[in-house]
């Protein structure tokens, strides 16, 4: 599960998302980022091309749905049309889980930030975010985790030209590390 990412304020979208935010008059969050805000996405038209989005499709059972798993994305009705025509990536610095305990842990790819998988519905410009079975060295923190790319991968799912199931399969999970010692979290 992913229930909040981080954007660093120094990172190399700030120029971007100030642009938008200009552009589309939004309030793209940057830092830490929670369900229902709104976040940078990247979507695929006539290029790859940033826009606003609120994180979390609206549900008349569920309230918000902020997450779908990947391995039945393309099965489940709610998500079906997203899975083939609405695929986004959702920039980040760090992703956050909770333990059975209620702990906050922190997690990274690298230091060039990553990319978070996801699906967007157009008639409300809301998105959520694929999740998958945890990387073996998380799975006593979280049974799930983010569906994360680098950047060929991101490009490589935006685009549509491979299948999207082998995309998937293919994602970052062996580099994912926990930042140790940062509480960067406002609860």
């Amino acid at each position: 599960m992913c229930g909040r990412f981080y954007i660093a304020d120094d990172d190399r979208l700030i120029d971007l998302i100030r642009r938008l935010n200009e552009l589309e008059q939004a309030q793209v969050k940057t830092g830490e980022v929670r369900p229902g805000d709104t976040a940078l996405v990247f979507v695929k038209d006539k290029g790859i091309q940033p826009c606003a989005m609120k994180w979390g499709f609206p549900s008349q059972n569920a309230g918000m749905l902020i997450n779908a798993r990947s391995e039945t994305a393309s099965q489940k009705p709610m998500f079906a049309d997203t899975f083939r025509t609405g695929r986004i990536v959702v920039p980040a610095t760090s992703y956050f889980e909770w333990d059975a305990s209620k702990r906050i842990h922190e997690f990274t790819v690298g230091d060039a930030g990553f990319y978070l998988a996801g699906l967007f519905r157009p008639q409300d410009k809301s998105f959520v975010i694929l999740t998958r079975s945890a990387a073996q060295g998380l799975k006593a923190i979280h049974d799930r985790m983010p569906v994360i790319f680098k950047r060929s991968s991101a490009k490589a799912w935006l685009d549509g030209t491979d299948d999207p199931e082998q995309v998937l399969y293919q994602a970052e999970s062996d580099s994912v590390k926990e930042i140790a010692g940062q509480m960067r979290l406002n609860l």
